[in-house]
């Protein structure tokens, strides 16, 4: 919940009631906090309104430097995460480029054109400078090397593919933050397309809170603080969101993906709640073959990828028990689908409401 007093956004925070803490203002107004994900999950574009003027106007207080890279802004509480090791002047500037992109869509969505050019000339000035100012030949670092900055630009779109082969090392290596940044870092795995190790890192990070006797998570992972923290359940969200794919992809779920990156996992089954309906996927990873079984609700329409054979020439595919990708290229049509497409990991398929079983082999 933010306090607005003036121009300055203020969080609830226990012990420091109303007090301005930047970098959770600036989490909250970006596409991981509060507004964008509720409007993209309910279609509810009212709180998105309703803040906006108190959004732009505190973005706006934020000092910068010739070269666009923002001033550290104090506020009551300079902080970032709890614990050792972190960089505060890259994290600062990924949560104000991650906060005024939010700001932008958000401009778009409530007619705000006046606010296009000072949002737009901050975000590509932060684009300019950043990597010349923080990218060192292992990784992204102005006062320390440290993974949560680094799974941050990773997060955020600052980092570039170029840079993914050294930051995945950074990610893998170091283990700084409490579950509240863990939670960027795992993201930043599955984002770079490297779900085996955000699995591994995940079971290694949260072992010790899974096989103590209390039922809840922790807000750090060696028991100091608060034994129940909602920033704990990040892995719930990221299990769904990339383990199984499940995501919307338009706003109230009128398009939806199911891109899943399963890792290790053999056998995932799911339901997620949508405001068009229950979204059920149950998948099954076999040495020889790939099971998707998804149900999906009226008035909606599912972007369904089924992960890439290595050889994919050899690949085929059916759904509801019908070829639809045989030989390194669509097959046969099928009724209820369309747009059938060749990516990077995937082979997609638009799927209309109903009950489908996709399977490869």
């Amino acid at each position: 919940m933010l306090f607005r007093s003036g121009d300055v956004l203020r969080g609830n925070v226990p012990g420091k009631h109303a007090s301005e803490l930047p970098s959770q203002s600036l989490h909250a107004i970006s596409d991981h906090g509060i507004l964008l994900p509720y409007y993209l999950h309910t279609g509810d574009l009212a709180p998105v309104r309703m803040a906006y003027p108190a959004i732009i106007n505190y973005l706006k207080l934020w000092k910068t430097k010739d070269d666009g890279l923002v001033e550290a802004r104090r506020g009551n509480w300079h902080w970032f995460d709890h614990l050792r090791n972190q960089d505060k002047t890259v994290m600062e500037n990924c949560w104000y480029y991650a906060a005024l992109k939010a700001a932008r869509q958000m401009a778009d969505l409530v007619g705000a054109d006046g606010d296009h050019d000072w949002l737009d000339g901050r975000i590509t000035a932060i684009e300019e400078s950043f990597d010349q100012a923080f990218w060192k030949p292992d990784g992204y670092q102005a006062d320390t090397l440290d993974e949560r900055a680094n799974a941050l630009a990773v997060v955020f779109g600052l980092a570039g593919k170029d840079k993914y082969p050294v930051i995945r090392k950074i990610l893998n290596a170091q283990e700084n933050g409490t579950p509240y940044m863990e939670a960027y870092v795992l993201e930043a795995l599955f984002m770079m397309g490297h779900a085996d190790d955000a699995f591994s890192r995940m079971k290694k990070r949260y072992e010790g809170m899974v096989a103590a006797d209390t039922t809840t998570l922790w807000e750090d992972f060696s028991g100091v603080g608060t034994r129940n923290h909602a920033w704990s359940g990040a892995p719930l969200s990221l299990l769904c969101k990339y383990g199984a794919g499940i995501a919307p992809m338009t706003p109230g779920y009128e398009t939806y993906q199911v891109l899943p990156q399963m890792g290790p996992l053999k056998h995932i089954q799911t339901t997620v709640p949508s405001v068009k309906g229950d979204i059920a996927v149950e998948l099954r990873n076999e040495p020889d073959v790939f099971t998707m079984n998804l149900t999906s609700p009226e008035g909606t329409t599912a972007m369904v990828g089924i992960p890439r054979n290595t050889n994919l020439a050899s690949m085929s595919i059916t759904a509801n028990g019908v070829t639809v990708w045989r030989n390194g290229k669509p097959d046969t049509k099928v009724r209820g689908i369309a747009d059938v497409k060749e990516t990077e990991h995937y082979i997609s398929f638009s799927v209309k409401p109903g009950s489908w079983v996709f399977q490869s082999e």
